[in-house]
């Protein structure tokens, strides 16, 4: 307690206030762990919409990994998943293959995270009908 008053400030009367002394280095450490608390809270919450089927990867790049899009891996999942399946809004690159889906309808890929789609991987599926397309055999 005496270094915690030494390092007090004074009132106007030459007392010690009681109060704690705010240096640089502690205003630094503060936003430092400031930024970083902020940093992990971005990462960790970036996969947070990945169905329980499917992995999900976020690959960050730019000055400081500004930019940052997800890889969403559902392969294999067999024909009675429901679709659309909801994925990260910032989905990139999406694998479905060897899903054995049969028809694929424009509903089936519709919805959030479809819209910033990169790539997009069908094969392996027996797709026999696109559409009002018939028979792709």
């Amino acid at each position: 307690m005496q270094t915690f008053m030494q390092n007090a400030p004074l009132s106007g009367r030459g007392e010690r206030t009681g109060l704690p002394v705010i240096t640089l280095d502690s205003i630094m450490a503060l936003l430092v762990w400031a930024g970083l608390s902020l940093l992990l809270a971005v990462r960790s919450g970036a996969v947070r919409n990945c169905h329980p089927s499917c992995h999900c990867e976020v690959e960050s790049f730019g000055l400081f990994d500004s930019f940052s899009l997800t890889r969403v891996d559902c392969r294999g999942m067999g024909p009675s998943i429901s679709m659309p399946i909801p994925i990260p809004l910032d989905t990139a690159h999406l694998d479905l293959s060897s899903n054995d889906m049969g028809l694929l309808s424009d509903a089936m890929l519709a919805g959030p995270g479809y819209t910033t789609l990169i790539s997009l991987d069908l094969s392996s599926n027996r797709i026999t009908k696109v559409g009002g397309q018939r028979n792709l055999k």
